[in-house]
């Protein structure tokens, strides 16, 4: 037995060596297939990559369009209407007359009064003269001249009366419907339409007294509408309120809104954002950032690795968060798949969904 393995023992040993030869051959191929394996085994996450971004921090509240300016309009006097001056929804100027009501009257008093005044200023006229010639006294001079101031007086009144029996614009602005109509009688409670200045909106809204110290004069507001989806307003701040409100720690804004379109009217619902700052920041998925005591964190992927990180966060908006401490521009953080990590951990990014 002993003498047939000497035998073959070349054999053996040639079949040994032609065994290890081949392992040799086959080695790398062997390894990448270890490699490979191990690689399956790396965490799947998506990343992303931290920039420094623009950044509009804006605070958002809701408001009622109002008229810069609005009236209701109403007659001074109470009469029979005589005269329409307007069409509903018209343009029309400061001064610009609107109603007349009946007032023969008052137009009859007046003729009487200025018949009477230019009678007594031509008899202080002869007065005069006759004073100088001595021919009149005084006296009779004073009464005269007394008589035609107090008749120009009533002159005045007669025609500032009368003049309350039209209504005028007081201001530039546009027309609303009319409520009367020729012959109706009006009393100095009956509406007879409005009149709003709609060139420009004001627009009134309530912000929390926590942010009082980052508002301020002339702050930008933007401003949007259901009715223009599709057209952004712009305003800006132009009142702040002096007293906070003690029941809702609210504080009220008015705002001016250019709107020489007239697209915007008074009454409309806004969505106002009111810009607080434009400066430079980094935000990141709020999904990347998880708390672990009373600290924050994050995972960077690093050579192929997650490395745990601590940092520091700002503001918060929905769905973001901004980094102000910990990660630096350009470096990758994980958004999805951190609860499978631990440091140190093979990840391999993948693309988003």
């Amino acid at each position: 037995m002993l003498q047939a393995l000497i035998a073959r023992a070349p054999l053996i040993i040639l079949l040994f060596s032609f065994v290890s030869l081949l392992t040799w051959l086959n080695w790398p191929e062997a390894e990448t297939a270890l490699n490979k394996k191990r690689g399956d085994r790396a965490v799947k996450v998506v990343a992303e990559q931290a920039r420094v971004k623009p950044f509009i921090d804006k605070l958002f509240a809701l408001g009622t369009a109002q008229a810069n300016e609005a009236v209701n309009l109403y007659s001074q006097s109470a009469g029979r209407v005589q005269d329409i001056l307007f069409d509903d929804g018209q343009a029309v100027k400061k001064g610009q007359e609107l109603i007349r009501l009946v007032r023969d009257e008052e137009k009859a008093e007046i003729a009487e009064l200025k018949a009477k005044l230019a009678e007594a200023k031509a008899q202080l006229a002869r007065l005069t003269d006759l004073t100088k010639k001595n021919s009149a006294a005084q006296s009779a001079l004073d009464a005269q001249r007394a008589e035609a101031q107090a008749i120009a007086a009533q002159l005045k009144q007669a025609q500032a009366k009368y003049e309350k029996f039209t209504v005028k614009a007081p201001f530039d602005g546009v027309l609303g419907l009319r409520n009367i109509s020729v012959g109706a009688f009006v009393s100095t409670s009956t509406t007879i339409t409005t009149l709003d200045d709609t060139r420009s909106i004001k627009v009134d809204f309530t912000v929390p007294e926590k942010e009082l110290n980052r508002l301020a004069i002339e702050q930008q507001i933007e401003v949007k509408n259901a009715a223009h989806p599709d057209t952004t307003f712009t305003g800006i701040v132009t009142s702040i309120d002096s007293r906070i409100d003690p029941t809702t720690r609210a504080i009220n804004i008015r705002a001016k809104i250019d709107n020489e379109k007239g697209l915007l009217k008074p009454g409309m619902l806004l969505d106002i954002s009111l810009v607080r700052s434009n400066d430079q920041a980094m935000f990141v998925d709020e999904k990347a950032v998880f708390p672990k005591a009373d600290k924050q964190f994050v995972y960077l992927v690093i050579d192929d690795k997650a490395v745990l990180t601590q940092v520091e966060i700002g503001r918060r908006r929905p769905g973001i968060v901004e980094i102000t401490a910990g990660v630096e521009q350009g470096q990758n953080i994980v958004v999805e798949g951190a609860i499978k990590l631990r440091n140190g951990a093979a990840v391999t990014m993948v693309t988003e969904g």
